[in-house]
């Protein structure tokens, strides 16, 4: 079903940020914003590290979708090209001068890439980010995606129904998932 273009309609075009170190999240961010293309959607991928996060609550903020893929690095770090984006979010989920709707003009998903084997570190970054982007008012595009990057091709299949759905849904084709915003999510707990 065609989504009805206006302010509850994700906007047309769509931004993945990634953090990477070894290439898997930059192959990751690639292959969505394929994915996206490919629906008609115009797209760009490209590394976080230059990105001003502050650009997300200017004017004009609601014209593209947000999509992060993010790993996590042993004891539960971003990679070094996200660390400046992932600390802003953080500091502005819990910043009390900012209003809980600062981002309610972006729409976002995040992709949040980890190693069980590190037990509660796992995807501990997109999941940090997942909330604090809840937290300060971003609406939704899809669920909070979690790559296994232990599972194989569980990890492959995993991403390309995350990356489908998000991109259908800035391609109009399917709704956008409800979520409220909360600032108790900077927290940590995923509701």
């Amino acid at each position: 079903t065609q989504q009805e273009e206006g302010a509850d309609a994700p906007p047309r075009r769509l931004l993945v940020l990634y953090g990477s170190g070894g290439g898997t999240c930059e192959r990751l961010a690639s292959a969505l914003a394929a994915a996206a293309e490919a629906r008609g959607v115009p797209s760009e991928a490209r590394r976080a590290e230059g990105f001003e996060p502050e650009s997300l609550e200017r004017a004009g903020a609601g014209e593209q979708a947000l999509a992060l893929v993010l790993p996590t690095y042993a004891g539960g770090t971003p990679p070094p090209d996200a660390a400046w984006l992932c600390r802003w979010l953080e500091e502005a989920a819990v910043d009390e001068r900012r209003s809980a709707d600062s981002l309610s003009l972006v729409w976002a998903a995040v992709y949040a890439v980890g190693d069980t084997a590190y037990g509660e570190d796992f995807a501990v970054v997109g999941r940090g980010a997942h909330a604090h982007l809840r937290a300060l008012g971003a609406r939704p595009l899809a669920p909070l995606g979690l790559g296994d990057v232990g599972d194989g091709e569980g990890f492959e299949a995993a991403f390309e129904r995350w990356a489908a759905r998000v991109a259908d849904v800035v391609a109009g084709r399917r709704p956008a998932p409800r979520g409220g915003r909360r600032r108790a999510d900077a927290e940590g707990t995923e509701g």
